[in-house]
């Protein structure tokens, strides 16, 4: 049986960019950037984890990944394919840069961009992606929940090596919208590293492992994206602080915070919680039809009327949590009547004295009297033990 999330999956679609050597050779190349994105479209398509159908990914490596093709990615591919009712995944592994501000739109006079392949040092205004127009082009998107992991660099490639330097708060505008939540490699002012012995960026390496299961902090079988913020603030400084000998700390910005998205999930560890559920049911069910036959018992003996033996199903078959105080005590009472531990009537003179609102049994029974089954509606007798119903 399929679980809801992977079922769901149809729904959700995935743009992911990784650039190494850029067209402009004055922009330093990145050792390990088209190896995060690879890395990161194999665990979406991984039918797995995330199990996004390959038709709902898109993925950009180097001299596919000009300013048209990430631009018209956004609006125009997501724009035509997503729903309101989507998930939509974006993940950017580059250079970024910044400049002074041209629009004089900027409160601090710097403008911030994400390079494409095809950027011109010189102009990034004309030739790179600014936040601004990021954030323009996410709301070209209908779908109400978006993911954007960004492990990129904001100097234009003036960097130390194995560095990459976010810059001064480059993404509050990624993060504004509704139901979107950003998640990036570095605080403001924080570099974001690369190590050859990771083979990645410290914060993909990282994001790679929540997102195939180290996240699964409550061992649900799902990962969400605040669990993977959670371990990334766990993994990503120690790593940076050992490996770069530097402090990097991921930075979580959005207003689906509150909203937490499920990203990938472990086909495994759901298919065992489903055999769990259903092995707690079937337990109930007959322990339900066991405790059914010894009220019908009681009532053919004559110990307990009819009416209270329904009435007492309806409290055995209700939630306890939304029994009130005496029928959660004559609920109790009624179960140790049933192992034998107390006698009927004594429940009767419990029940009389406690005087509790009869527990609404419905129109139509919901469980066999005689059997415990599950009645289907409508039908006068049982059809599992054939059994007549009484009303």
């Amino acid at each position: 049986m399929k679980h809801d999330s992977q079922r769901q999956a149809k729904s959700c679609y995935g743009l992911v960019v990784g650039i190494g050597g850029y067209g402009d050779k004055r922009i330093s190349p990145l050792s390990f950037t088209s190896n995060d994105a690879r890395s990161f479209y194999d665990l979406l398509v991984d039918p797995k984890r995330a199990a996004f159908p390959k038709e709902n990914v898109k993925l950009l490596l180097d001299d596919e990944a000009t300013r048209f093709h990430i631009e018209d990615a956004i609006s125009g591919w997501l724009f035509e394919h997503s729903s309101p009712d989507s998930t939509v995944v974006i993940f950017f592994a580059g250079h970024g840069g910044t400049e002074p501000d041209k629009t004089q739109q900027e409160v601090d006079g710097v403008a911030k961009y994400l390079l494409p392949w095809d950027t011109n040092k010189d102009n990034l205004f004309a030739s790179a992606i600014s936040t601004n127009k990021f954030s323009e082009l996410l709301k070209t998107v209908a779908a109400k929940r978006q993911v954007i992991f960004l492990d990129a660099c904001h100097s234009g490639g003036v960097v130390s090596k194995g560095a990459r330097d976010i810059g001064v708060d480059p993404y509050a505008h990624l993060a504004q919208g509704e139901g979107r939540l950003m998640i990036a490699a570095a605080k403001a002012n924080q570099l974001s590293y690369e190590v050859p012995e990771l083979g990645h960026g410290i914060f993909t390496h990282h994001l790679l492992e929540a997102l195939q299961g180290a996240a699964d902090f409550n061992d649900d079988g799902q990962v969400t994206a605040l669990e993977v913020f959670r371990y990334l603030q766990e993994k990503v400084p120690q790593t940076a602080r050992e490996m770069a000998r530097s402090h990097q700390e991921p930075l979580l910005q959005g207003d689906a915070i509150s909203q937490d998205i499920t990203l990938t999930v472990d086909a495994a560890v759901l298919a065992r919680r489903d055999a769990e559920r259903a092995r707690a049911e079937e337990a109930r069910r007959m322990q339900l039809s066991t405790r059914s036959v010894k009220l019908t018992e009681l009532t053919h003996a004559g110990e307990m009327p009819l009416a209270v033996a329904q009435e007492g199903l309806a409290l055995l078959t209700s939630e306890p949590g939304k029994l009130s105080e005496d029928e959660q005590t004559l609920r109790d009472l009624l179960l140790s009547v049933l192992d034998g531990h107390v006698s009927s009537a004594s429940y009767l003179k419990a029940r009389e004295r406690i005087r509790i609102e009869p527990v609404p049994v419905p129109p139509a029974l919901q469980f066999c009297i005689h059997c415990g089954a599950k009645l289907k509606p409508g039908l006068s007798f049982c059809m599992n033990c054939g059994v007549k119903l009484t009303r």
